[in-house]
């Protein structure tokens, strides 16, 4: 039916990708099942539905389609994306499209005033929309189309549109040819047509005949007045021969659109390059073949005769089948894999020549579609047939596997008897292979050989040598001739097996053990083996075994040593490995060592390395070796190195020798340091003071844990445990019981379960302390639990209630926030920052209650619990009517003091100077009591000191003046 095409495309960074929407409406007609081709191979579908439902499509040679069995009228929707490639200042797409009757296709592109080009098409249109341009127009019947668009130019001129009729006459291909030209100036024009090698007939610009000049290498005409002109061309390209099929290079403008219409003799099979879709149509003893080609400045078009109907309808196919025969037990078995192909038509059966006295045991496929197979008796002297059918038509590849078998019990034992070959029928070509097998109790010798080649193993194709039971004895080659291969049986000679061995062990020494991780790589250079006999010292215990094929191992103590017996579940033969861990006890005190090897029994050559590791807190030095030599580290095999993480103390290599290697080392064993199992990266802390005489703390600890069980934290005297999580789990703690001969403590301790993860995860305890009820004037107190695990950073926020009066604390902490107001939405965000702090995973710990408005104090300390006190904080606080009190104190210290000054400096007063400056001290105590504990602020003190000091200032000024008085006169000396 018809689709609907909607192309969106998106330019960025240079580059252009188009989103396109497909709806095809599908009719089916018949109750059976249909492949419906829908798009070209490759491309590259994001989603299909089919009435709203998702579908999957099949990939075919025709390309993808859409499998259906019910009739009826289907809507599909697809969606794909295409990739634009760029064109000089442009870009075009290349979209695959469904073969629909006809499709309507709209196509949004980025910019304005682009020009635009769609090859094929009809009724094309652009339109602007906001910063783009829409395209829309009508696709005939095809599988791609091309869209290309550029920015508009700036020259004079523009070529749109071209179109060209050629006919062949003699050797040559005559061609007229109209350009739609459009001239954006009022100035003359030079408009380039054609290369000079052309031979050109004639020039017309709108009817009129044109002067044609010689500008380069190319033929121009000149051009005038602004706006739309068409020229006509006529010219003729001569077609090239003797190459393959005739050939014909046409040189043209570079167009966005160009399309030809080509007229030949006789029915023609015409393509064309740049690729283009070629529609042929026959006009009476012509073939007319008209198509469209992208922007190019030369199109190459080539013919050849087309293929008569019933040539294309033959079938055409060849074969090629290859056999492995094998004898067991007076038996010929035989297994085929016919590679059936077919290269034109279509086939529904596939027939088989059966050889004489075989059964076929079973036919199968591996790519399926098998309905069923039977075999027909011989008629004359025809042979046996057998007919395989074929649930669909064939058109492509089919691998046929036939398991056929021949009685071998009246035959002599030593008589020739003939290998059953099959033969495929009906096919232009066949071929094949034989591979005669070698089981463990028969093989199978060539007698006689007609029209066969001997070739090697490896030209078995890997499909088929791969699935072989058995060892290949014989293999042979045959093409197109029916081949005769007789065989006799035999008894395969046992051959002793001789093989090298390389043994590969890593030591690693602990407290208490020797342990050794050895790789036996065993290369068998000819025969088989079937079992092998490993050497250990007598005072070792063998850990594991593994090997290939590994049927049993057992061990025997026989002459000083152990004696492991391994033996496999079938000859092996070429390469393989065995892997063996054993351990040593060692005795305590013992400071020199002898390391245990293993030995291959029966190795021609024996190899081997020996790297020694400490996995413990232990010294290691070479006391003695025999038959060693030392190895740089470096030289290891790979394999051995990736066996350990911990560095390579010693290195040796040895080779077959006798008496075997031996390795002494001197053990030197240092006591293990203690070091953390735990840690808290950061502790977090939050505490919130109540005028009603409760403190509740929430703690958030970020810890890191290999093998500590519990996390044990000693809270401040008379807490309450309110709530504790684990990762984000609730977790109910547990209280600690002290040790024996220990008093219990008043400060309770509790434990909480934590899990082993060295990356990190959160404990938070919330827990209530009470504390004393704020008066009028009073002193804050509280300190911080102490884990017992290091705490690196630790951050206390504490927060007061804002009806009181705070002032500088005291603690063995760094002060970073010192009373600051803050609200609730300040709380709420300062609680959000600490909940991420420490890289924390985003589960919500318990909220506390807090107020709407309040006092914040923060504190912090780098590794707080590990002082011998906690860490602490004490905080003066006082209300407004207390705070008025010690302002009032403060006053009246400070007039005693000035006033006791002044009393015993003054005997007007009646004081004596000793009751004076005991009433001074009086109210500098007074005074300064609110000052140095409440935190009293001091203006008004210093404000009424200053008055004091000023006044009496002046009162000593006036007292200096009055005793200077006026001078008196001198009386004459009688």
């Amino acid at each position: 039916g018809q689709a609907e095409v909607e192309v969106k495309v998106e330019e960025l960074d240079g580059r252009a990708t188009a989103q396109v929407q497909v709806a095809l409406r599908i009719d089916i007609l018949e109750d059976e099942w249909v492949f419906v081709p829908v798009l070209p191979p490759a491309t590259p579908v994001t989603s299909v539905t089919v009435d709203g439902k998702p579908v999957q499509l099949i990939h075919a040679r025709e390309g993808l389609g859409w499998g259906v069995k019910q009739s009826g009228s289907y809507t599909m929707q697809l969606r794909y994306r295409v990739d634009a490639t760029r064109s000089g200042s442009g870009f075009v797409l290349s979209l695959p499209l469904p073969e629909a009757a006809a499709t309507q296709l709209a196509a949004s592109l980025p910019g304005a005033g682009l020009d635009v080009a769609l090859i094929p098409a009809a009724g094309v249109e652009l339109t602007a929309i906001p910063q783009g341009t829409r395209v829309t127009a009508t696709v005939p019947a095809t599988r791609g189309a091309q869209l290309s668009w550029r920015a508009p130019t700036k020259e004079r001129h523009s070529v749109s549109r071209a179109s060209y009729q050629g006919e062949l006459r003699g050797d040559a291909i005559h061609w007229t040819a109209l350009l739609d030209v459009e001239i954006r100036t009022d100035q003359e024009v030079s408009l380039e047509l054609l290369p000079r090698h052309v031979t050109l007939g004639d020039v017309e610009v709108d009817g009129r005949k044109a002067s044609i000049l010689v500008s380069g290498r190319s033929f121009a005409t000149l051009l005038r007045g602004r706006g739309p002109h068409r020229v006509k061309l006529r010219f003729q390209v001569p077609i090239r021969r003797g190459s393959g099929p005739p050939t014909v290079a046409l040189p043209i403008p570079e167009v966005p659109v160009s399309s030809f219409e080509l007229r030949l003799p006789g029915r023609k099979e015409i393509s064309v390059a740049p690729a283009a879709t070629v529609a042929h149509r026959v006009e009476g003893e012509a073939t007319l073949a008209s198509f469209h080609v992208p922007m190019t400045r030369e199109v190459t078009l080539r013919w050849s005769e087309a293929i008569p109907a019933e040539l294309v309808t033959a079938t055409r196919a060849h074969a090629s089948v290859f056999h492995a025969v094998r004898a067991e037990e007076g038996v010929l078995y035989v297994d085929a894999l016919v590679l059936f192909e077919v290269s034109r038509g279509e086939v529904r059966r596939v027939e088989l020549d059966l050889p004489a006295g075989v059964q076929v045991d079973r036919i199968e496929s591996e790519d399926g579609g098998i309905s069923d197979w039977r075999v027909a008796a011989a008629e004359g002297d025809e042979p046996r047939r057998v007919t395989v059918f074929l649930d669909h038509p064939l058109t492509g590849t089919l691998r046929l596997r036939v398991h056929y078998d021949r009685s071998l019990l009246a035959l002599a034992a030593a008589e020739p008897f003939g290998v059953p070959l099959l033969r495929v029928r009906e096919v232009q070509r066949q071929r094949g292979m034989v591979a005669l097998l070698a089981t463990e109790d028969v093989t199978l010798r060539p007698a006689e050989e007609a029209r066969l080649t001997r070739v090697g193993e490896n030209q078995l194709p890997a499909f088929f040598r791969e699935g072989l039971e058995g060892t290949v004895a014989h293999t042979f080659k045959y093409v197109e001739a029916a081949p005769r291969l007789a065989v006799v049986t035999a008894t395969p000679e046992r051959v002793l097996a001789k093989f090298d061995a390389e043994v590969n062990t890593l030591v690693s020494l602990t407290d208490v053990t020797i342990r050794g991780a050895a790789s036996v790589n065993v290369h068998v250079k000819s025969g088989k083996l079937s079992e092998l006999t490993l050497a250990l010292p007598a005072d070792v215990n063998l850990l594991a075994l593994t090997a290939p094929s590994l049927r049993t191992h057992q061990v025997r103590s026989e002459g000083g040593r152990q004696w492991v017996a391994i033996e496999f579940t079938q000859d092996l033969e070429g390469h393989f490995r065995i892997e063996v861990a054993y351990e040593r006890i060692t005795t305590d005190g013992e400071d020199q060592v002898s390391v245990p090897t293993l030995r291959v029994e029966g190795a021609e050559v024996e190899q081997g390395r020996i790297a020694v590791e400490a996995l413990a807190a232990v010294e290691v030095q070479e006391a003695s070796a025999a038959q060693l030599s030392s190895l740089d580290p470096s030289e290891l095999p790979q394999q051995l190195v990736l066996k350990t993480t911990n560095p390579i103390l010693l290195a040796y290599k040895y080779v077959h020798v006798e008496p075997p290697p031996l390795l002494g080392l001197r053990v030197t064993r240092h006591p293990e340091v203690e070091v953390q199992l735990a840690a808290i990266d950061r502790a977090d802390y939050r505490t919130l003071f109540t005028r009603d005489g409760l403190a509740v703390t929430a703690s958030r600890f970020w810890v890191r844990n290999s093998r500590k069980q519990f996390l044990r934290v000693r809270l401040p005297r008379g807490a309450r445990v309110w709530s504790a999580t684990v990762d984000g789990r609730p977790e109910k703690p547990a209280t600690a019981v002290a040790e024996e001969g220990e008093e219990q403590s008043a400060a309770p301790e509790i434990l909480i379960k934590v899990i082993n993860s060295e990356s990190g995860f959160p404990v938070e305890v919330v827990y209530a302390t009470p504390a004393p009820k704020l008066g009028r004037v009073g002193r804050l107190y509280a300190h911080l639990p102490r884990p017992d695990l290091v705490v690196t950073q630790s951050h206390w926020d504490v927060y007061l209630p804002d009806a009181f009066r705070y002032g500088r604390p005291r603690t063995n902490m760094d002060s970073t926030v010192q009373a600051v107001p803050v609200s609730q939405a300040r709380l709420e965000a300062e609680m959000a920052r600490l909940e991420h702090t420490a890289g924390a995973p985003a589960t919500r710990p318990i909220r506390i209650q807090v107020p709407h408005a309040g006092v914040h104090f923060a504190f912090e300390k780098v590794y707080a619990n590990q002082s011998e006190d906690d860490a602490w904080f004490s905080l003066p606080y006082t209300s407004p009517l207390g705070a008025g009190l010690a302002q009032l104190l403060v006053l009246i210290g400070t007039a005693l003091f000035w006033f006791g000054l002044a009393a015993g400096f003054r005997h007007e007063l009646q004081v004596s100077r000793r009751d004076g400056l005991a009433l001074a001290m009086l109210g500098l105590a007074v005074g300064t009591l609110p000052i140095a504990y409440l935190g009293t602020d001091a203006t008004a003190a210093l404000a009424l000191s200053a008055l004091a000091l000023l006044g009496g200032l002046v009162f000593v000024a006036h007292q200096l003046l009055q005793r200077r008085g006026p001078a008196q006169p001198e009386l004459p000396t009688p």
